[in-house]
């Protein structure tokens, strides 16, 4: 049953027991966007930037990061942002925003009929769009932007379960803390 744009749903199996819900491990929590919007705003006032011309101020990328969003919440720059995003993103007839062409692809029809079914699984785990605009300014804003692919360990064969959004300004923390570091440890015990 659909309401309110939302499913609703029994989980259930053929055999009539409930499916147990999936844990899946990640490094980067599930975000619940369902019915929830962060609003932030400028509190009057007056608000300055200047450009470092000659680079002698130059930040981390964390700091840079911050000072973006720092500077999309006032009044001037998210309304440019909103006209950058609406005239970037358009939909069709059919409500897609994006597709993918393999018309010059020299494979056979049965390769692409595959990737274009992994294609539509993966803009419907992305839930894309929904959330596409979101992404397209989280990336505009923040000049980058990182996705976690989860994979159940117990089954990898199934392949990507679901796609969670990584903040860039933790992503190095993570990169840190789940790629190199156990590189790190592999190397210190062959010594």
């Amino acid at each position: 049953m659909e309401l309110f744009g939302l499913e609703i749903k029994r989980r259930v199996k053929r055999d009539g027991l409930e499916e147990p819900e999936k844990v899946l491990k990640s490094f980067v929590p599930p975000t619940e966007e369902e019915g929830v919007q962060t609003i932030t705003s400028a509190t009057g006032g007056y608000y300055g930037q200047y450009y470092d011309m000659d680079g002698s101020q130059t930040l981390g990328e964390k700091e840079l990061i911050m000072k973006y969003r720092e500077a999309s919440e006032q009044p001037e720059t998210d309304a440019a942002i909103d006209d950058i995003v609406n005239e970037s993103i358009s939909s069709d007839e059919k409500g897609a925003s994006v597709e993918l062409m393999l018309d010059d692809l020299q494979y056979e029809e049965e390769i692409k009929k595959k990737i274009l079914m992994e294609f539509d699984h993966i803009l419907k785990l992305y839930n894309f769009n929904e959330h596409g605009i979101d992404f397209f300014r989280r990336w505009y804003i923040d000049g980058k932007i990182y996705f976690h692919m989860v994979v159940d360990s117990n089954a990898p064969q199934d392949g990507i379960q679901e796609i969670r959004y990584v903040d860039p300004l933790y992503y190095l923390f993570f990169t840190f803390l789940y790629i190199l570091n156990p590189i790190l440890m592999l190397l210190q015990q062959d010594k």
